[in-house]
């Protein structure tokens, strides 16, 4: 008997992985085509997301993670595998490949609310001041910007002020913070006055 008996021409060689990013214009196929995909596969995988999300919706700078499964035998750049887009920080898409063709799915990631409580002490620039005290500059931005009627972080902070606030943030399973998100209250003390706004 000839070798033959041992080639399976579907054997997995090794999993290939690749990033494709959406350009300015791009269709799904485009990028797709891009990234080596084969003009069957490109329709398959376009219609199984489809399904679970508006393609018109697709972003530049967006990322496609695409697995290819090179096979013995085939162009091993072509074979796609598995297909997954990152829409915001919680919620994914994949596209999988199975025995009926390709199917796609929602993929939403469970995440724990905490409270932060932090106080900013001001003794260089605030926000110098927040980063070293673990306040990310998206919140510093917020609450500047709910004060910006009573004052001008800008000008009217000053050494020896401080800033105390309360905000929301989330993380996954493994305690990865994936965003903070609202701001539930803030105290600015500046030279003594208090200026507090509850959310």
């Amino acid at each position: 008997v000839s070798g033959f008996e041992d080639y399976n021409p579907f054997e997995t060689i090794q999993s290939i992985k690749r990033i494709e990013t959406i350009q300015p214009g791009d269709t799904l196929a485009a990028s797709l085509k891009r990234a080596g995909v084969q003009a069957a596969d490109r329709e398959g995988v376009r219609k199984a997301l489809s399904k679970v999300f508006n393609l018109t919706k697709l972003q530049a700078d967006w990322d496609l993670h695409i697995t290819f499964r090179p096979t013995k035998g085939q162009d091993t750049n072509r074979y796609i595998e598995r297909l997954e887009i990152q829409t915001s920080p919680e919620l994914k898409y994949v596209v999988r490949r199975s025995d009926r063709g390709f199917t796609g799915e929602e993929d939403r990631l469970k995440l724990i609310k905490n409270h932060i409580k932090a106080k900013i002490e001001v003794k260089d620039s605030l926000f110098i001041d927040a980063k070293r005290a673990g306040v990310p500059e998206r919140i510093v931005a917020n609450t500047a910007r709910i004060f910006r009627h009573q004052l001008n972080f800008s000008k009217d902070i000053s050494p020896g002020d401080t800033i105390e606030i309360l905000y929301e943030e989330f993380r996954d399973d493994q305690g990865v913070l994936i965003k903070t998100d609202k701001l539930l209250y803030a105290k600015v003390n500046r030279g003594g006055k208090n200026y507090e706004l509850y959310r």
